[in-house]
């Protein structure tokens, strides 16, 4: 909920100042981080994506200013960027090796935890926008109406697509568990 907060506040304007500026982007940051990273799964890449956004936002923050706001134009250029990389991976490797996860990957996430380990897993397996709306919603509990224009699509949709998603998951957990 404290990010809900967070989204309210970076929601409502652009910033006017060079101080607001420098405090608003040492807020959204991190969450742009932990977004492209949970994306895309590489941290220096992650790294790449939220500094190429940033550095878009100041080269034509005048263009945007006031069109929409700033959260949701910064997650849809953070997702534009990761489908960009998918796209570049997918021209070099034709089998996509990008799902497959090291442990090392995890040990940020899961904390040896077992069966989360397994359901990071499960969601690395899923198609790229898919990853995508649960980590906007589940991970950085965004409302569904702001998810879905991040994505370029209906709330409704998102929300039975979420619903399949969670099907999906819960089904490959169970399965990992049966195996064990």
């Amino acid at each position: 909920m404290i990010f809900a907060k967070a989204v309210n506040k970076l929601s409502v304007a652009h910033p006017a100042s060079e101080e607001e500026l420098v405090e608003f982007v040492e807020q959204i940051a991190p969450k742009l981080f932990r977004f492209a990273w949970a994306t895309i799964r590489d941290y220096s890449l992650a790294e790449d994506i939220v500094q190429e956004c940033l550095a878009r936002y100041v080269v034509y923050r005048d263009k945007h200013h006031g069109k929409s706001p700033p959260l949701r134009w910064f997650f849809t250029v953070v997702a534009h960027l990761c489908m960009d990389v998918f796209r570049q991976k997918r021209q070099e490797v034709q089998l996509f090796d990008q799902l497959s996860l090291s442990k090392s990957g995890h040990a940020e996430i899961s904390d040896d935890n077992q069966e989360l380990s397994v359901l990071w897993d499960a969601i690395a397996q899923l198609k790229p926008k898919d990853r995508m709306a649960i980590v906007l919603v589940y991970y950085h509990d965004l409302p569904l109406k702001e998810a879905a224009a991040i994505l370029g699509t209906t709330p409704t949709f998102l929300k039975t697509k979420l619903a399949r998603l969670r099907k999906r998951l819960r089904n490959e957990v169970a399965e990992h568990d049966e195996k064990i």
